[in-house]
């Protein structure tokens, strides 16, 4: 079809064509400065974030990744906000400017509530500080790079837009670099406050780049395009249901479907397409069936009740809940103001944009499962990446580091993928269309965690004996320089009745982690020290008490048999210790670090609380003297250090490692951050520009909001596996992702076999048809997830 054809107004159609030399708009400098600032501050605090909740603010992992998931699922729902305020009432100058100042506040509300000697209540300011953060960030999200598209007239300075998306794309990925990388260095490698780390300089960095980023937007103001906001395409979508409903329940006249009865101001197609819409909305209600179902297997496995923090955060998500109860009044209302101002009719070209917008929407269903893998880079990959070996040399590589490697190997890749990938599978007739890239991409992505599942098997046997149901773990510690026998019974063995020897060397200790037990167990026990030396008359005689899934430990010291609770957890960033000692009076311990010049730990030696220590070659000291010289106290590793005071006043020490070190090193995450990252080229990259060129050029925004919610969808799907807590292993949970991405997978390929391409105008006709139905050309817009 020619041009001339669609377009009756022929001088109208060579003004358009006409193009005029128009400089470089100079206020894109602000906007992509903005840009680079905004997303250095959302990156470089979203990357130590879930080690922060985990490390200082008590959370458990499953309860980290839990709030990391659902603030980047607020963070990615709250574009559909800012893009109807923005659209409908403020505009988008004062919608970026408005929430920035939001934005800014949580940052700088989330570095102070990280100093200790203010005292504040930390937990909740924190939370306070992500919602303002996720508001802020979201709601500018789809309106800086439409903003930026405005300062370019079009179609004279199309070229130039171009640039400005590139530049722009390139901005957002430099600020995601630098912040990815800087600030775990502020994290670790600063001490402040008396702490090994620094969390409120690592927040307070990306906060005060975020008040940069608004003195540099406001600052380019006066060379800004402003326009006005150009209407709410959502409410005019969604009054199209708010009227059916209003005149299905006033109306007696039965229907063949209630949308029907929207018919006297709406076309048919588009009420045709909204039963669609709704037709596969029906099938996500048996859903809550299923999760009724899993609660209840969650009881009968002996789980019948849940954590007190979830309650709460059940709690918190329906007092949010309940918020969107007055929205269909708001519809209702709007409609009736539809009416009273005149407005029958939407208009024919709207109608047929929204069939468009229709046909691309039923393709996003399947997406959140992406997403849901892609995001876990910041949250599960990080735990695990923590429990791995760091060091490289003389340089540690901090866990929340590797999600540097993200944003550097997109723009390694992304060229690579254009000329060489593509061209190769095309050849293959492996890809034909843009559709089949995102499969290849789903699919990577599932490779990516089956990855990361067996990298999870390798770590098992470096996490230690974990206490387990129907198990009681017993450690015998000897607090003397010379040899015990202990004679006990040996639950392990086909006899329960049995019994037997077992030598304990010198300041060691016996273990039997596989006891069997049913909440509680005694075990009668005899213990007597070696013949012929200074703990020959010492004999202790009676039962070891031992609770179920617990690790009770005992002390042999000069006095009695001293009982704990120990813990075998896998230390968290750094070492864990814990001195017993048997000694003929009170004295002080210190840990010297010989690299940092530094005391690690300064305790006396009646304290027996495990602490927590910097990794690294340190010199353990007793009253003075050396014990233990430049001992190395590896990542990861739990050790209980006894020390024993001889008739001399010599003193004795040994190490015992109740908890492997860290042995497997970071570096092998490499190939499942380099498949999932080829993965986010394929499918990201690609959706991207499958829904911009297959929506109307009126539904551009739109798609871009419900793109960004598919992301927010798929961090609730996380959250919901996460809390489900239904596996006991963290590789079964990466492989059950890699199954249900691999399942979606098949469910899309099926949908993208049917689907029907648009036919793409050229960019004249474009131009001359929005001519002719907009009474104001409207920027294009480029979609951006980041």
């Amino acid at each position: 079809m020619e041009l001339e054809d669609i377009v009756e107004d022929k001088s109208l159609l060579e003004d358009r064509k006409k193009t005029e030399k128009l400089p470089y708009p100079k206020a894109v400098g602000f906007i992509v400065t903005n840009e680079f600032c905004e997303r250095f501050s959302y990156y470089g605090m979203r990357t130590i974030l879930s080690l922060y909740l985990r490390d200082k603010l008590g959370y458990t992992d499953n309860g980290a990744t839990v709030i990391y998931h659902v603030f980047t699922m607020f963070a990615y729902f709250f574009p559909l906000v800012g893009a109807m305020i923005a659209d409908a009432w403020l505009g988008r100058f004062r919608t970026i400017l408005y929430l920035s100042l939001v934005y800014a506040a949580g940052s700088t509300l989330i570095s102070v509530s990280a100093m200790p000697q203010l005292s504040l209540p930390t937990m909740e300011f924190t939370i306070v500080a992500l919602l303002l953060i996720a508001f802020g960030t979201g709601g500018i999200k789809p309106c800086v790079s439409a903003f930026g598209g405005d300062q370019f007239k079009l179609p004279e300075q199309e070229r130039y837009l171009g640039y400005f998306f590139s530049l722009f794309y390139f901005a957002i990925n430099a600020g995601s670099l630098i912040s990815t990388f800087l600030t775990p260095i502020l994290r670790a490698d600063v001490h402040c406050f008396g702490d090994n780390d620094c969390y409120s300089l690592a927040f307070g960095v990306p906060g005060i780049l975020m008040i940069v980023s608004i003195v540099f937007f406001v600052a380019g103001k006066r060379l800004y395009i402003i326009k006005k906001p150009a209407g709410n395409i959502f409410a005019k979508v969604s009054s199209c249901i708010g009227h059916a409903i209003v005149k299905s329940c006033k109306s007696k006249e039965k229907r063949e479907h209630w949308l029907d009865h929207a018919d006297d101001k709406y076309d048919a197609g588009l009420i045709d397409d909204i039963k669609s819409l709704l037709r596969v909305l029906v099938l996500f209600i048996p859903l809550p069936v299923f999760w009724a179902l899993f609660d209840q297997q969650v009881r009968t496995t002996g789980k019948d009740k849940y954590d007190a923090g979830l309650i709460d955060d059940v709690k918190s998500l329906l007092r949010v809940l309940v918020l969107f109860i007055p929205l269909p009044v708001f519809w209702a209302l709007f409609d009736q103001q539809v009416r009273t101002t005149g407005k029958n009719k939407y208009d024919a070209g709207l109608i047929d944009d929204i069939k468009s917008l229709l046909r691309v929407l039923v393709l996003f269903i399947p997406l959140p499962v992406f997403w849901a893998l892609f995001d876990q880079q910041g949250s599960r990959w990080t735990f695990q990446a923590d429990r791995m070996e760091q060091d490289i040399g003389s340089w540690t590589l901090k866990a929340d580091q590797m999600q540097v490697l993200n944003p550097l190997l997109i723009l390694v890749f992304i060229p690579i993928f254009e000329v060489a990938i593509y061209p190769f599978l095309t050849w293959l007739k492996l890809i034909r269309k843009p559709l089949h890239k995102m499969i290849w991409g789903g699919i990577l992505a599932a490779c990516a965690f089956i990855i990361s599942g067996i990298v999870e098997l390798n770590l098992l046997p470096t996490y230690g004996t974990p206490v387990a149901d129907g198990l009681a773990q017993l450690r015998v510690y000897n607090g003397f320089n010379c040899n015990f026998t202990l004679n006990t019974a040996d639950l392990n063995v086909l006899d329960p009745n049995a019994t037997h020897n077992f030598e304990i060397g010198p300041l060691s200790a016996y273990e039997n982690l596989n006891i069997i037990a049913d909440d509680f167990v005694d075990l009668p026990y005899f213990l007597q020290g070696q013949p012929s030396t200074e703990c020959a008359d010492v004999a202790f005689s009676g039962y070891f008490h031992l609770k179920e899934k617990t690790a009770n430990s005992f002390f042999i010291n000069k006095e009695r048999l001293y009982n704990f609770t120990d813990n075998n957890d896998k230390a968290i960033d750094g070492s864990s210790v814990r001195f017993l000692t048997n000694l003929n009076s009170q004295v002080e311990i210190s840990i010297y670090n010989i690299k940092k010049n530094s005391t690690l730990l300064n305790i006396r030696s009646n304290d027996t609380a495990q602490k927590t220590i910097a990794k690294g070659r340190s010199d353990v000291v007793v009253n003075g003297n050396v014990v233990l010289r430049e001992f190395d106290f590896k990542s990861g590793a739990v050790y209980t250090i006894n020390v024993f005071e001889d008739a001399a006043g010599v003193y004795h020490a040994n190490d015992v490692m109740i908890t492997p070190a860290n042995s497997i090193h970071i570096l092998w995450l490499i190939p499942q951050y380099v498949v999932m990252t080829m993965g986010e080229v394929m499918f990201s990259v690609t959706g991207l520009e499958f829904s911009f060129t297959q929506a109307p050029t009126s539904m551009k925004s739109v798609l871009q909001s419900v793109w960004l919610l598919t992301v927010a969808f798929g961090n609730l799907i996380v959250v919901l596996i996460v809390e489900g807590n239904f596996l006991d292993a963290q590789w079964k949970e990466f492989f059950l992702f890699a199954g249900l991405m691999l399942i979606d997978m098949l469910i899309f390929t099926t949908m993208a076999f049917k689907y029907k391409y648009h036919e793409l105008r050229s960019s004249e006709e474009n131009l001359a048809i929005e001519e002719i139905r907009l009474p104001e050309k409207t920027s294009q817009e480029k979609p951006e997830k980041k």
